[in-house]
Formats: structure tokens, C-alpha cells, sequence
């Protein structure tokens, strides 16, 4: 891992979410202050006001530097339409059950429009042409057939068996037994359609839970709800295709403001912070 990309160690990340949360009431007074029964005079208060919007505006941004690239990196949108943001990428998708969904057919052709060398596994690629970079397997419950695609690690697994209500409990199971097939520091996605609230957390917390037990292996599990099938394909596909990029480790479609993003990013690392280190057997 290069010294840039390193996160920051865990008292500068204190540091950093001291720094935004602190930002947010500074920003919120000042624009209250000019209306204050303040013993000030007006340019006096508007003065007061324009320094703590400056002040609140310089520990957003010091406290997003102190919590590293990783965290920066997570706030910004990432180009997907570059046709070399997977260059050289091997990514595996596993399809799933249900043939012929639209939003995995453009999941495929972006990956390929962007340079990724896809193994696609399952039975959705009826539509899709051959192509150079792509490999196909029809079925994602024989690992073993891995050595097929040859001996490359994997940089990035998206699992779109869980899309189907029915397939959230074995679509974790199947990531499970695929992740020997990822390389160190990989990104594993879990696809699943937008959620009631209960479930959509039962569905993070399962994501949070399998990355903690393979933290040491460096890997980022994330965990992606997509619109309803029946939207834009297009919009989806850019959608995974960004969250993979900036290792979002949960993200909703639809709901990607950067203060949503840094919500999430906080309440991500509070829960890291409360659970205890996870213990191989």
C-alpha cells in the first residue's frame, strides 16, 4: 500500500470527526449572529459572522485531511465514464439466479467500457456479445472452476444474488466462499433492491460484520441498495460503479450528498470503534 493511501491512525481520525462536528454548530451561528440582541454594532456582528463561516468552513475541511485519503476519497464522485477507470482491474460478477436484468447487462458493458478484465458467472449474459476481456462461468457455486479464468487475483467481486428478496440470506454465504478469490486490499460489493429500514439495516450490519472478521486481509465490503429494476440501467451501473471506486461502505441509490456520505462515514466508524477485534478461529 502506498504511504498516501495509508488511513489515518486512530487519533488523528478522533482529531478529524472532533473537527467536523464541531464545524457544523460554528456554521449554523453564522448566520444567527447578525440578528442577535448582541451588545454589538452591526458591522461588529457581520464581522463576527463572516469569521466564524470562515472558521467553520477551514475544520470541515482540516478535520476531512485529518481522516485521510481513504475518507476524502469516499466523499468525492469518482469519473466513470473515462474508459480507463478499471483498467487492469480483474472483476468478478456473480449474476445471480434471474436471467436478463437490465441494470446487470449495464453493469457489464460499463465494466468492459472502462477497461475491467470481467469474469461474468451466471445466466444473465444472454444478451451480452463476446468480447476479448471477458470470460464467462455458469455457475458460482463451484469455486474450484475459478482456476478456469486463470490464476489472476480478483481486485473486485460484486455479488447481485442478493437482489432477489428471497436471496439476501445465501448471497453472504456464496461472498464467503469467493472471498479466498480476492487479492489483499480488495473490494467486495453486495447488491441488493432498495429496503424497509429494518432491513436494510440487518443488511449492513451483515456487511460490517464480514469485513470486520477480514480486516487484516485489508478488505472493504460494501454494501449497495439500487433503485428498483424498471429505472434507468445506465444510472445504476454508474452508481456501483463510483461506490466501488470510492469504497462507499454503504450507500443507497439515489441519496449521495456529501453530508449523507460523511453521516454514514461517522456512524460507520463509530460502530468499528464499539465492536471489539474480531479473533480468528
Amino acid at each position: 500500500m502506498r504511504r498516501a493511501d495509508r488511513p489515518a491512525s486512530r487519533g488523528l481520525q478522533r482529531l478529524g470527526w472532533l473537527l467536523v462536528a464541531l464545524s457544523f454548530p460554528v456554521w449554523g451561528a453564522s448566520f444567527v449572529i447578525p440578528v442577535l440582541p448582541l451588545p454589538l454594532e452591526l458591522p461588529q456582528r457581520l464581522g463576527l459572522s463572516v469569521s466564524a463561516f470562515v472558521a467553520s468552513e477551514i475544520a470541515f475541511w482540516l478535520g476531512v485531511l485529518l481522516l485521510g485519503p481513504t475518507v476524502l476519497a469516499r466523499l468525492r464522485r469518482p469519473k466513470v465514464h473515462t474508459g480507463r477507470s478499471l483498467a487492469g482491474r480483474h472483476v468478478a460478477l456473480l449474476a445471480g439466479p434471474v436471467p436478463r436484468d437490465a441494470r446487470l447487462l449495464a453493469l457489464c458493458q460499463a465494466l468492459l467500457r472502462e477497461g475491467a478484465e470481467l469474469l461474468l458467472v451466471g445466466e444473465c449474459d444472454a444478451e451480452l456479445p463476446e468480447h476479448p476481456r471477458l470470460q464467462r462461468l455458469s455457475s458460482a457455486e463451484d469455486v474450484a472452476a475459478l482456476q478456469a479464468a486463470g490464476d489472476a487475483k480478483l481486485d473486485m467481486l460484486i455479488n447481485a444474488y442478493g437482489l432477489p428478496p428471497e436471496g439476501q440470506a445465501s448471497a453472504l454465504a456464496l461472498s464467503r466462499a469467493w472471498l479466498p478469490a480476492l487479492a489483499p486490499g480488495g473490494v467486495l460489493a453486495q447488491l441488493a433492491n432498495a429496503l424497509p429500514p429494518a432491513e436494510a439495516q440487518a443488511f449492513g450490519s451483515a456487511c460490517i460484520a464480514l469485513q470486520r472478521e477480514h480486516r487484516q486481509q485489508g478488505l472493504t465490503v460494501c454494501a449497495l441498495q439500487l433503485a428498483p429494476a424498471g429505472g434507468d440501467p445506465a444510472a445504476s451501473s454508474d452508481f456501483i460503479l463510483q461506490a466501488l471506486l470510492a469504497r462507499r461502505r454503504r450507500a443507497l441509490q439515489g441519496r449521495g450528498g456529501q453530508l449523507a456520505q460523511l453521516a454514514d462515514e461517522a456512524w460507520l466508524w463509530w460502530q468499528d470503534r464499539r465492536a471489539p477485534p474480531h479473533r480468528q478461529a
